[in-house]
């Protein structure tokens, strides 16, 4: 499960940078805020986001280049962020019910051996 808490970490630490562009504005973004973003895109594709990773290098550039379509890239990016954090929970949430399901039920069996008795 520690997997999925890293993960959730990283995923924090994206949606706290999409929050600061979005208040701060796109056009004050200095080097170290470009340099967080590519340390991100790096991590998302080392956990196999490569959709998300990519969405994140489409706004790095175009901040870069000052492109006025720098704002549609960030807001491209906010939503496959979402969309990544509920596939995210989708998978949690099937896997968790998976181990509880595969689990014996604790005083199922002893109940099933008194009735036979």
């Amino acid at each position: 499960m520690s997997d999925w808490h890293e993960v959730v970490g990283v995923i924090e630490r994206l949606r706290e940078e999409f929050a600061d562009l979005t208040v701060r504005g796109l056009r004050t973004v200095g080097p170290g805020h470009l340099t967080s973003l590519e340390a991100l895109r790096e991590e998302f594709l080392r956990i196999s986001a490569d959709h998300l990773a990519g969405r994140i290098g489409e706004l790095v550039e175009a901040i870069r280049n000052d492109d006025r379509g720098s704002a549609a890239a960030l807001m491209r990016a906010q939503a496959s962020l979402r969309l990544f954090e509920r596939m995210l929970s989708q998978e949690v949430g099937t896997a968790t019910l998976e181990t509880m399901l595969a689990a014996e039920p604790v005083g199922q069996d002893a109940e099933a051996e008194e009735s036979q008795a």
